[in-house]
């Protein structure tokens, strides 16, 4: 299946053009959890949370926002305590989906350090 895209707005003050953007949804994985502190613990069954990376395409740049879960999750599930989590393809994989190499990206940002947002983070040589 392709990559779902998706529109990205932006307001331009003083500039007379605006680059053209795109948003690409990357690293679609799944951890399950089951954890006796959570809000759901009396629930039966676990949740899948589905942790997602975004691509942007600005101007000439191209952005990752949040690196994903760590290539050690290949193939998956891997279990560790209360979580289950797995991880089926690497972004750079996805990224030769679209015709892109990790030394394409531009800039990397992550929303938090958490292991699900930064695991890839140093697979992009040329990113800063």
């Amino acid at each position: 299946a392709s990559p779902r895209r998706a529109g990205l707005r932006s307001v331009a003050s003083a500039a007379t053009t605006v680059p053209r953007r795109s948003v690409t949804t990357l690293a679609f994985a799944a951890l399950s959890s089951t954890a006796a502190g959570a809000d759901h613990a009396a629930a039966p069954d676990s949740y899948d949370l589905v942790m997602t990376c975004y691509l942007i395409k600005h101007g000439n740049d191209w952005v990752l926002w949040d690196a994903g879960l760590p290539k050690k999750y290949l193939p998956g599930p891997v279990v560790e305590g209360t979580f289950t989590t797995a991880l089926d393809r690497t972004i750079a994989d996805q990224l030769r989906d679209i015709g892109l190499r990790p030394e394409d990206i531009t800039y990397v940002a992550v929303s938090h350090a958490h292991f699900d947002h930064a695991g890839q983070v140093n697979d992009f040589p040329n990113a800063t």
